[in-house]
């Protein structure tokens, strides 16, 4: 099973339709919701410099995708 962190923020309106996307779905991830102006450990751990940013891993992989790609990621997961 894999992880998903989702770096995002209140104000920041592609971050909600990614996490509606996330929340309308029954994925097999477990999904975690970072608001980054608060998070700011989990921020600076992964380098996060824009938001939305997704963190997928596993433990010992771990993959960020930024800005649209998020979209086409979860297009993919989703199928």
């Amino acid at each position: 099973m894999s992880d998903i962190l989702l770096f995002g923020s209140s104000h920041c309106a592609p971050c909600v339709v990614v996490k509606h996307k996330l929340n309308a779905y029954n994925i097999a991830y477990t999904y975690v919701d970072v608001d980054s102006d608060e998070g700011v450990l989990l921020t600076a751990k992964y380098g996060i410099s824009s938001v939305p940013t997704m963190v997928m891993g596993d433990g010992e992989e771990v993959t960020i995708i930024t800005g649209s790609a998020i979209n086409e990621e979860l297009a993919r997961i989703l199928k």
